[in-house]
């Protein structure tokens, strides 16, 4: 899908404060044109897809009521950037529509779970609340502990200390995960559905206690610095 970029009419010295909004709002819808493209990652391109979303009706909004104000000639410029400018809108919906496709097919198929070794995403059953994977990429095996986060403590602050992870298992009961934590972490919610996943020592041939990833099926986000 080839993004649609805003095009700003000609500057008239009598239009010139109305030519400076408009050229602000350009920039501003281009910039986040240019991100949706630059990442593939579905939460973040629904937030943006959301934010430009949002830019874009402002930016019609704008348009017409100082339409009236600009002279005959910014006027026709005016409508065909309206026209143009409801053409991206439809881009931007039709983006957010193949996304929730996406999402509601992914989530029906079964959790992806991340490699720790080479970050390749691959479907998985989820059926177990800790089990091994042997990554279809890179063919190295790792552990996943996955659950409903119950509670959380330990996971903000930059010093050093114990993060505490209190999960529902899927065959019942709870499971904690327990690390010690060097950065702030990610964000978790009670509710959410995560996984923390574990390499095995180079040495010891054992899974560590501190996961590699912990990443989070609901949010559709992971973070490495733990």
């Amino acid at each position: 899908m080839t993004k649609k970029k805003a095009k700003k009419p000609k500057q008239k010295k009598d239009d010139s404060l109305i030519a400076a909004e408009v050229e602000n709002f350009c920039k501003q819808l281009d910039r986040g044109l240019e991100r949706i493209e630059s990442t593939s990652d579905l939460s973040e391109r629904s937030l943006l897809f959301e934010n430009d979303k949002k830019t874009v009706e402002k930016f019609i909004a704008f348009l017409k009521e100082n339409k009236p104000k600009v002279s005959e000639e910014n006027k026709k410029e005016f409508e065909i950037m309206i026209k143009n400018l409801n053409q991206t809108l439809k881009y931007i919906k039709e983006g957010q529509k193949e996304i929730e496709k996406t999402q509601k097919a992914q989530k029906e198929a079964g959790p992806q779970i991340i490699c720790p070794y080479c970050k390749k995403q691959f479907l998985i059953d989820g059926t177990k609340t800790s089990a091994e994977y042997t990554c279809s990429e890179c063919e190295k095996t790792f552990l996943g502990i996955m659950g409903t986060v119950l509670g959380a403590r330990g996971l903000g602050g930059y010093v050093a200390h114990q993060a505490v992870i209190r999960v529902q298992n899927k065959e019942g009961g709870i499971a904690t995960i327990t690390y010690y934590a060097k950065y702030q972490g990610s964000d978790i919610f009670t509710g959410d559905f995560i996984a923390a996943i574990y390499k095995k020592g180079a040495l010891s041939g054992e899974y560590g206690t501190r996961p590699a990833i912990i990443q989070n099926f609901t949010q559709g986000t992971y973070t490495t610095k733990l």
